[in-house]
């Protein structure tokens, strides 16, 4: 992607992920469409096909490589799951679970055990520094 640079870790992570929800549809999303949408603020019917097999088809392992290799949090994760209405996918319960750990962490005052700090995911960079592409 062009406007933000994932570290290689992310890039493996993301590639991973593209590759289960690409593979039997035929269009397919690639990174910057992946953030996109994961931090939309309504849902576009084009994409709704990959962002369900996100939540329900890719393993819990997976989505867990991406917040550790910081391409977004638990919490940025859920909020998608609620905004593109997928939250009775397979892993949805499992992600509500980590964000409220995650923020029961933070409010405890020590940091989440994920490797980047709250604020600095590559969804959030996007988000704050780069112009976004529509859906």
């Amino acid at each position: 992607m062009s406007d933000v640079t994932l570290s290689e870790r992310a890039r493996r992570a993301v590639a991973l992920v593209l590759g289960t929800i690409n593979a039997p549809r035929p269009a397919a999303m690639d990174e910057a469409t992946l953030l996109d949408c994961l931090g939309a603020d309504r849902p576009d019917p084009r994409w709704r096909p990959h962002i369900e097999a996100l939540f329900d088809e890719v393993s819990i392992e997976a989505l867990h490589d991406l917040v550790l290799a910081g391409v977004v949090d638990f919490d940025q994760l859920d909020r998608a799951a609620d905004i593109w209405g997928v939250t009775d996918g397979r892993n949805h319960p499992w992600i509500e679970e980590m964000a409220t750990l995650t923020l029961a962490c933070l409010a405890r005052g020590r940091p989440p055990s994920a490797t980047v700090a709250p604020g600095q995911t590559a969804l959030e960079l996007r988000r704050r520094h780069c112009a976004r592409r529509p859906v």
